[in-house]
């Protein structure tokens, strides 16, 4: 199944397997900026799309989003809807990292629009050291990642990377495609740091799972 999509005025096709796990993403009519590290500044949240919440901007389709505010808080970050003739809109990054901190993703609800979107980290590499997804990447990090994104799409992701880390996904909705490859397992709970993950009323879609050093309670539907 393939689907077209919008992101940044240019044109995003995705190709789904039939289990919609998302296996291959070809950007055409991007405008090829420069790759950047940017990350999430605020404590109380806020819109994704907010450009005073990063230090270096919103990111795009070929940067990196980093959320460590490396504190024990937790906050919450929205991604806008479309109005009803808009196309569907993709919020593209090619890395997503969680530092220390609760983060919760999650589709915001302004009256009007529609919540159908997106989120896609689109770096398809399995290798360990350059996946599209870790939470828990630096020694001492207490990392964790809520979603219930309706749509949430990756290659790979690596929860409890490092030594000395800690690093936890709840899928609380909506659905969390994940697609590995030939090559690579598509998740990765606790690599050398410690990992957990818990699918309580969403939908966890991945291809291989390797639970290493790690817990993991299944509620929703594992596909």
């Amino acid at each position: 199944m393939t689907k077209s999509f919008f992101i940044d005025g240019g044109h995003l096709t995705m190709q789904f397997s039939r289990h919609c796990c998302a296996c291959i993403v070809a950007l055409a009519f991007v405008h090829h900026a420069p790759a950047v590290t940017t990350s999430w500044i605020s404590n109380v949240g806020g819109s994704f799309t907010d450009p005073l919440k990063w230090t270096n901007g919103v990111p795009q389709f070929n940067d990196t989003a980093v959320f460590n505010r490396n504190l024990n808080i937790q906050y919450n970050v929205t991604f806008p809807g479309r109005q009803a003739l808009d196309p569907p809109i993709v919020y593209a990054m090619k890395q997503l990292r969680i530092g220390t901190s609760t983060v919760s993703f999650a589709d915001s609800t302004n009256f009007g629009l529609l919540a159908d979107n997106s989120l896609a980290v689109i770096n398809p590499s399995g290798n360990q050291a350059d996946r599209g997804i870790i939470v828990g990447d630096a020694a001492g990090q207490v990392a964790v990642l809520n979603t219930i994104l309706k749509s949430f799409l990756a290659a790979a992701a690596t929860i409890g990377d490092v030594a000395g880390s800690v690093g936890t996904v709840n899928v609380n909705g909506g659905v969390f495609s994940m697609a590995g490859s030939e090559f690579g397992d598509s998740i990765i709970i606790g690599n050398d740091g410690a990992g957990s993950r818990a699918v309580v009323a969403g939908d966890l879609r991945d291809r291989v799972v390797i639970h290493r050093r790690s817990t993991h309670k299944e509620k929703g539907k594992m596909t």
